[in-house]
C-alpha cells in the first residue's frame, strides 16, 4: 500500500503522465511550419547559435506514423539545413536523434499551431526543451501565453522562453 501511495505521490508531484501523450491525428501535422517559440532549462542551448535553437521548415507524416522534417539552425551566421526523422521506441513512444536522444510529445495542437515538449538526453545531461510551431510566424498572444505556461510547467523559467516569431531564419533562401 505504501508503494502505491508513493507512486501516486510521484505522479502528482513530478507530473509524470499516466497515459503517454500520443499523436492522435499525425496527418494534421503535415505541411509548412514556422518556429514561433522555443524554451529550454539550459538557456545557452536556445540562444542564437545554440544547438537546440532549431527552425522548422516542414513536417511530413509517413504511412507508418513516423514524422520527418526539414530544419535548419544558424552557426556562425550561416544557415545549416538538415533533416530529422522520428522512430518508434521499445517504449511505444516516438523519438528522434539530434544532439543526443530526444523523447517528445505533442502537448497541444490547433488548426494554426502545435506545441511539443521534448526531453533531450546526451551522455548524462538531460535538457527539458519546448517548441511552438505555427502555420504562420505570427500567432495570437493567447497561444504564446499557453506555450509559456507549458514551458514553466516543464521546469523552465519565464526568461528561458524565446519568441522567434519575427526571426524568419529558416524560411529565408539558403
Amino acid at each position: 500500500m505504501k508503494i502505491l501511495l508513493l507512486t501516486v505521490g510521484l505522479v502528482l508531484v513530478f507530473g509524470i503522465k499516466a497515459q503517454p501523450n500520443r499523436l492522435e491525428d499525425p496527418k494534421s501535422l503535415s505541411g509548412i511550419w514556422y518556429t514561433v517559440g522555443v524554451c529550454a532549462n539550459v538557456t545557452s542551448k536556445i540562444e542564437d547559435g545554440g544547438k537546440l535553437r532549431l527552425y522548422v521548415r516542414d513536417i511530413r507524416v509517413h504511412d507508418d506514423g513516423n514524422l520527418s522534417g526539414t530544419f535548419c539552425r544558424k552557426k556562425h551566421d550561416e544557415q545549416i539545413l538538415f533533416h530529422l526523422s522520428t522512430f518508434l521506441g521499445s517504449d511505444g513512444e516516438r523519438h528522434f536523434l539530434y544532439d543526443g536522444r530526444n523523447d517528445f510529445a505533442l502537448e497541444s495542437q490547433g488548426d494554426q499551431y502545435a506545441m511539443f515538449s521534448v526531453k533531450n538526453v546526451k551522455n548524462d545531461d538531460t535538457t527539458a526543451w519546448g517548441l511552438l510551431y505555427g502555420r504562420t510566424p505570427d500567432l495570437p498572444e493567447e497561444i504564446k501565453e499557453k506555450f509559456q505556461k507549458m514551458c514553466i510547467h516543464m521546469g523552465t523559467h519565464k526568461n528561458q522562453v524565446k519568441d522567434l516569431s519575427n526571426d524568419g531564419t529558416c524560411h529565408r533562401p539558403i
